[in-house]
């Protein structure tokens, strides 16, 4: 799902989110800390909705899964409904693969009992042409394709090592 600045993201998030609340689903949005703010503020239910944080607790792509599986842990019951933003303001091409990756780890067999719905919504616009179609693919492929595209994606060279502070996001 594209969205091209903060009200895209919010107005996109927002409805989803909507439907998730009206059917008993925990609401999750993981996005930057004003992406979330206005996602509560929209819906007025700024209790009801879990926030991760991608600029704080969820920085580092290996680390939402974990949070994921402590969401579903606390629910066992309800299925969780998630929309993220994978790409905030900021974003570090170097992150890509690995945003990638564990998009695609999130639709082997193991993660099937996960009772989640994920939705990205994204701005388009910095990543190219090139990683958005290799994006969407991760999203819209055979079910049986992951343990093949993570096998490819774990063969890619690694991007060169960051140098700079700007490249490091520090």
């Amino acid at each position: 799902m594209c969205s091209s600045d903060l009200g895209g993201f919010v107005n996109a998030a927002a409805s989803v989110l909507k439907d998730a609340l009206d059917h008993d689903s925990v609401p999750v949005v993981m996005a930057s800390s004003n992406e979330i703010d206005a996602v509560r503020h929209r819906l007025g239910a700024t209790s009801d909705i879990i926030g991760l944080d991608t600029t704080m607790a969820v920085r580092n792509p290996a680390r939402v899964l974990p949070a994921l599986q402590r969401l579903t842990d606390e629910s066992p019951s309800q299925p969780l409904t998630i929309v993220g933003n994978p790409f905030p303001s900021g974003f570090r091409r170097a992150a890509f693969g690995e945003i990638e990756m564990h998009d695609l780890l999130l639709r082997l067999p193991m993660f099937a009992g996960w009772n989640i719905a994920v939705t990205c919504a994204y701005d388009p616009g910095p990543l190219g042409s090139e990683l958005v179609e290799r994006y969407e693919a991760a999203h819209h492929n055979d079910p049986r394709e992951p343990l093949r595209r993570v096998a490819d994606a774990r063969a890619e060279a690694l991007p060169s090592r960051p140098t700079d502070r700007d490249e490091l996001g520090v």
